[in-house]
């Protein structure tokens, strides 16, 4: 069993990886796909079978600007 959760774990960190690599080639959000190769490792073939992103790669927002614009959501919220 113990042998089992080794494997296992080595071939999940390993798709984690690729998953990473893959979906930065393919222009795809790298955290959300290393996350999922890693819980559920045959995910990497659905990566590999879909197309590449056209156009330029999506912006994150910064933990300055997520802040922002939470704290003017608040601001608007209040009704005194």
């Amino acid at each position: 069993m113990a042998t089992f959760i080794a494997i296992y774990g080595s071939v999940a960190l390993l798709a984690a990886v690729l998953g990473g690599v893959i979906a930065a080639i393919k222009r795809r959000e790298v955290s959300y796909w290393m996350t999922i190769s890693l819980l559920f490792p045959p995910a990497l073939i659905l990566l590999l079978l879909m197309k590449s992103n056209s156009g330029p790669r999506r912006r994150r927002e910064t933990w300055d600007e997520q802040e922002a614009r939470e704290m003017g959501r608040d601001d608007a919220d209040r009704v005194l």
